[in-house]
């Protein structure tokens, strides 16, 4: 069984990278060869808010904190968007679908 972010490896120590515009440590975790990042809040039912196209997690920032409230909720950059690194998963529906699986 694949690590999901919160059981990787290295999330709970501290991993991350510091971003430039806040305290904030931003959790990366390895899926398919290539750096992902995240944010993820909450506790409860899991949710995994996807951003679009040409596009980065940050579209859900202001969605986090009330959602969290009562979910889980994670919003990854997807493969060669925003901070994460491009490879590991072919820009495909079949390639974003086996992304979200290794995620998860």
């Amino acid at each position: 069984m694949k690590a999901g972010p919160t059981e990787a490896a290295g999330v709970q120590e501290g991993r991350g990278r510091r971003l430039p515009e806040s305290e904030d440590i931003m959790p990366v975790i390895t899926l398919g060869g290539a750096e992902t990042s995240y944010e993820e809040r909450g506790r409860g039912a899991p949710v995994i808010l996807l951003h679009g196209w040409n596009s980065t997690r940050k579209q859900w920032l202001l969605n986090l904190r009330p959602l969290s409230r009562e979910l889980r909720v994670m919003a990854p950059d997807l493969p060669g968007h925003g901070d994460s690194a491009e490879g590991g998963f072919p820009f495909t529906l079949d390639g974003m679908a086996d992304f979200l699986d290794a995620f998860r």
